[in-house]
């Protein structure tokens, strides 16, 4: 396996970050203007960038399911904290029944959500599709 050079690895970086243009890459990682596009065409079909650009692409998508779990356990929180009583004895429905539709967009799971009937006891009840 053959290591890319500090322009390749540069060419990755700017490609990536600058919404997969590969002629402006090229220009960032210090190719010609004036063979920019070619050289970007060129770079894309380089099997090392290939599997460097898939690399950083996995990598890029776990810290994102990383800050979805975040966000999850978040909003698991504030729905938790919604439904504890006050001193007055209230809860904070509407915030807690916000924070659980928010969970299930996440989840994919635009089903309504369920309360019981007015006079019992608040009960949240979550409708997943998953099982949970």
């Amino acid at each position: 396996m053959r290591n890319l050079t500090n322009k390749q690895l540069i060419f990755v970086k700017e490609y990536l970050a600058n919404g997969w243009n590969a002629t402006q890459a090229a220009i960032k990682a210090g190719y010609s203007e004036k063979t920019a596009y070619s050289q970007g065409q060129r770079l894309l079909k380089h099997v090392e960038i290939k599997k460097e650009l898939e690399k950083q692409q996995k990598k890029t998508k776990e810290s994102y399911m990383i800050s979805a779990e975040k966000k999850k356990k978040w909003l698991e929180d504030i729905i938790e904290t919604s439904l504890q009583a006050d001193d007055g004895g209230k809860i904070d429905g509407r915030t807690a029944i916000a924070a659980i539709a928010e969970l299930n967009k996440m989840d994919g799971d635009l089903a309504a959500i369920k309360t019981q009937e007015i006079g019992e006891p608040p009960k949240i009840i979550i409708n997943r599709s998953n099982g949970d």
